[in-house]
């Protein structure tokens, strides 16, 4: 595949998926891509404000853009929400938490609908893509409520979530190759099991190999994740 693309497109759109070799870096290419037309995206934002997010947001589940890797709507959407909040100078968590109910409510329901019908109808990619705009929104309000009543717990592990989000497809399939040996069965109970046991699993060997590294090669490891200072030993 390699030889008939050439191997610089492995870090462009080198798998069958259209994404980089490393599935997950899809999202630093786009960012790339993103970051090189932010004049355009701040101009976009400034002058349509809310109804410009609203046009990304309706050709994004209608999946409507360009066809070009690198170029992605869901890339766009994002980074113009986020260029929205900083232009308006507004509040992130205290914007979405005044949708809070209206986003646990809509990603429970979309979620569900999406674990019934399991993709027996055509329309499921669109809420697919629903279930993506209230579950970050629903996402960000859960956090904020873990961290107001001192359940930081889990934020710990923040310095280490780009390792685990860059390494964890390596893993992954190993993981889920050998759960499936070790506990052989299709009925859709253990399926369910070994399905959230693998993602588990995945996440424990990653954090694992990152403390590792950050005692034994700290710089290195530094290098790996993008920081411009070694991570701290302590």
């Amino acid at each position: 595949f390699f030889q008939e693309r050439g191997w610089l497109r492995l870090f462009w759109d080198g798998n069958i998926d259209g994404m980089p070799a490393n599935g997950p870096l899809w999202f630093l290419r786009d960012l790339i891509v993103i970051n090189l037309f932010s004049p355009v995206v701040y101009a976009f934002v400034k002058y349509t404000k809310q109804i410009g997010l609203a046009i990304l947001g309706i050709l994004f589940i209608l999946n409507l853009w360009f066809p070009m890797e690198g170029f992605s709507v869901i890339g766009f959407l994002f980074y113009s929400v986020g260029a929205y909040f900083a232009i308006f100078s507004k509040g992130l968590v205290d914007t979405f938490k005044k949708v809070k109910w209206l986003s646990y409510a809509g990603a429970a329901v979309l979620l569900t609908f999406l674990v019934i019908t399991f993709g027996r109808y055509a329309s499921g990619e669109y809420i697919v893509r629903c279930f993506q705009l209230f579950g970050v929104v629903a996402a960000f309000n859960l956090a904020a409520v873990f961290l107001q009543k001192g359940k930081d717990r889990c934020a710990r592990l923040a310095d280490s979530s780009f390792f685990i989000y860059a390494s964890h497809i390596v893993l992954i399939s190993a993981v889920s190759f050998l759960l499936s040996k070790l506990v052989p069965g299709t009925n859709q109970v253990l399926l369910a099991v070994k399905y959230l046991l693998t993602a588990a699993l995945t996440v424990a060997i990653c954090e694992g190999i990152y403390l590792l590294m950050k005692r034994v090669c700290p710089s290195f490891l530094s290098f790996i994740c993008g920081n411009r200072k070694p991570v701290k030993t302590t």
